[in-house]
């Protein structure tokens, strides 16, 4: 059974069209992506050659790992890493390769070992624009402007891009997930769900991407089975969005006709679905089924050190996610229309606003925590918003209530357009992801920030273009602050620098 073919509309994320409704990369898309390398390249040689040759902060545990593994070690392993070690196979393959055409003195320099980051970056104003060809398809046939810019935005998305000049697992984790995506909404599954693999091995939370994709595409075969089970006219009167209606579809059909024989008709369906959806998803299975194996032999989910990383029910962290979208993707969320929209949907459903505000606030008073990292380090910008901001006094942190609540609004209100299944699924994702960790940590809203931000499906050329003003301002700022304002640890001189 295979998926009907949706012409010129938004693609949703588990659709997967033909393998040639894809165009080839033209002439600007390459111009666009050798002027970006070019760009890179120079900050990023101002950095390793000039500024901060050493490995620097968290550098120091993964060039150490990574230069174990070059060494030929493959045993040995540092306690302070708590990500599994797929970045240093990375880099030693990578290395291994270009060994074969070049003659390098030191294949796992700090230099070499960074520019691994510097390939990803590149390789990625690539992948986003064909995500974005297939997810938005009328960029094919409207503005190419808007695909260029939003190309080159999420490229140089700020946490993303400052981590390009650092050997950290940020740029590979990224890049592996956005690459899973690709090749499913590509319909190479089983390509997708091998890059999948390599993902998770590069970081474990991914498996909960590789999970989305995987409930996804069985909601696909969900979905084309179940749509005929109930009647239509039945659903319209329950709801309006059609995923609901087909999820509800059996469970309708058998309130309305509790019989045997339509009992055993929807168990037909059912079984309908397994057998159709599993053999899709059997790659994506079998990832989760290894790293099952893995948590069980692992006995958790981090490797090395994990006094520091206790999970923790931090729900905030979802209210803190919001707000750091709310601010990066102001250009298409804080707009007059959609605020107006906001105040009326506020006075129309007055209930569900004082519910939603007591939820916020009763999950905000038992439920934040303020990891020692974020307490003590002070190198990073998080260490002056949590003291400068959230203890200046004890009801700030409630002050920001609205704020949340407007930025969960707006991303519902972009979100529900694509189905309030898939909304769903995100923020269940989404909690996944953050809602386990105590530290507040920005990095570790990159992907889902990107995820958001590439389901995005309208945008005019004022609104990349203020993101792109926007993102260059922040990179501007924090790596003029990263290179040309360090300070010195007091007692022992050491030199300092600020960073996400």
């Amino acid at each position: 059974m295979s998926s009907p073919a949706v012409a010129r509309k938004p693609r949703n994320v588990e659709e997967s069209p033909s393998k040639t409704e894809t165009p080839p990369m033209r002439g600007p898309m390459t111009t666009i992506g050798v002027l970006f390398a070019l760009l890179t390249l120079h900050i990023f040689t101002l950095i390793s050659s000039d500024l901060i040759p050493g490995p620097y902060m968290d550098e120091i545990f993964h060039i150490k790992q990574a230069r174990t593994y070059c060494g030929g070690n493959f045993t040995e392993w540092d306690p302070k890493l708590t990500t599994l070690p797929g970045l240093y196979f990375v880099s030693l393959a990578e290395w291994k390769f270009l060994s074969l055409f070049v003659t390098l003195k030191d294949p796992c320099s700090v230099w070499n070992l960074r520019l691994t980051n510097f390939f990803f970056a590149v390789a990625g104003i690539f992948l986003f624009h064909r995500i974005l060809l297939i997810l938005h398809p009328h960029y094919t046939n409207s503005s190419k402007f808007q695909l260029y810019t939003s190309a080159i935005n999420l490229s140089t998305f700020p946490l993303l891009y400052f981590f390009t000049f650092l050997y950290y697992t940020d740029q590979a984790s990224t890049f592996f997930t956005l690459a899973m995506l690709y090749f499913h909404i590509s319909g190479s599954r089983g390509l997708a769900a091998l890059i999948g693999a390599v993902a998770v091995f590069t970081r474990q939370t991914n498996i909960v991407w590789v999970g989305s994709l995987a409930a996804l595409e069985l909601f696909k075969s969900y979905r084309l089975i179940m749509q005929t089970v109930a009647r239509t006219e039945d659903l319209k009167k329950i709801t309006d969005d059609k995923d609901l209606q087909v999820l509800l579809s059996p469970f309708l059909s058998l309130l309305r006709n509790p019989t045997k024989s339509n009992l055993r008709r929807v168990a037909g369906f059912f079984l309908g679905v397994l057998v159709e959806g599993v053999p899709r998803i059997l790659g994506y299975l079998t990832v989760m089924a290894g790293f099952l194996a893995f948590l069980i032999h692992n006995k958790g989910i981090v490797v090395g050190d994990r006094s520091a990383h206790q999970a923790s029910l931090h729900i905030p962290q979802l209210f803190y996610f919001t707000a750091f979208t709310l601010f990066f993707a102001s250009p298409y969320l804080i707009t007059p229309t959609k605020v107006k929209a906001f105040f009326l949907d506020c006075l129309h459903r007055p209930v569900r606003v004082v519910i939603a505000v007591g939820a916020i606030t009763a999950a905000i008073a038992n439920f934040t925590y303020a990891h020692p990292y974020l307490l003590a380090d002070n190198r990073h910008y998080t260490f002056y918003i949590w003291n400068r901001l959230f203890q200046r006094h004890h009801l700030v942190k409630y002050a920001l209530t609205p704020v949340y609540l407007y930025g969960f609004w707006a991303m519902w209100d972009e979100l529900r357009q694509r189905g309030v299944l898939r909304m769903l699924l995100f923020f269940a994702a989404c909690c996944a992801v953050l809602v386990p960790q105590q530290l507040l940590e920005f990095r570790y809203f990159i992907l889902p920030y990107l995820l958001f931000r590439i389901q995005l499906q309208k945008s005019s050329a004022s609104q990349v273009v203020m993101e792109f003003l926007l993102y260059q301002a922040v990179n501007a700022v924090t790596l003029w602050l990263f290179l040309y304002k360090p300070f010195k640890t007091p007692g022992t001189g050491e030199l300092q620098h600020f960073m996400w």
